[in-house]
């Protein structure tokens, strides 16, 4: 006869995804209603930074945009740092193999992966431990930069996270 106890906890821990996948689902709603109702730019970018980083659980969310005149990926909007404080080529790091790949990435050890550059940590003096990151494709199906959120708070990133940010 099977335990009704372990069945229990198989349940709860279906209710506990289910009700997080929920509370996330009402940020982006949230999200969706501040984007509508912000007319500032650069308020904006601010606070879908904030927000990005209040749904993914992280520390950190910036977008790189490509400059096609130098072929570089540079800062336009961050939760910390500057506009274009940096810049790399577009095929270089993780945010340029997403660009130019066109596809999502998932790093939870980025020190251990060559796509990786910890030159921008040493230059923004952070350290960071995880990256989620995703291309931002225009209405011509154009890859234009990237969107990557950086060191979750709990634990590493999970097809879910991706998910989530992908239908943002």
């Amino acid at each position: 006869m099977k335990n009704p106890r372990r069945r229990n906890i198989g349940r709860r821990k279906q209710d506990y995804v289910i009700r997080d996948q929920a509370q996330r689902q009402k940020m982006l709603f949230e999200l969706g209603q501040i984007i509508t109702s912000e007319i500032n730019l650069d308020a904006l970018f601010n606070l879908i930074m904030e927000q990005a980083n209040k749904v993914m659980n992280t520390e950190t969310s910036s977008v790189f945009i490509y400059d096609s005149r130098n072929e570089q990926l540079w800062s336009l909007v961050s939760s910390d740092l500057k506009r274009n404080e940096v810049r790399f080529p577009s095929s270089q790091g993780v945010a340029g193999w997403v660009f130019q790949n066109k596809r999502p990435l998932i790093i939870n050890d980025p020190y251990n992966d060559q796509r990786f550059l910890p030159d921008i940590d040493k230059k923004t003096g952070s350290q960071t431990r995880n990256i989620l990151c995703i291309p931002l494709i225009n209405r011509k199906q154009e890859c234009i930069g990237t969107l990557q959120t950086l060191n979750k708070k709990v634990k590493d990133f999970t097809d879910q996270d991706l998910e989530l940010l992908t239908s943002a």
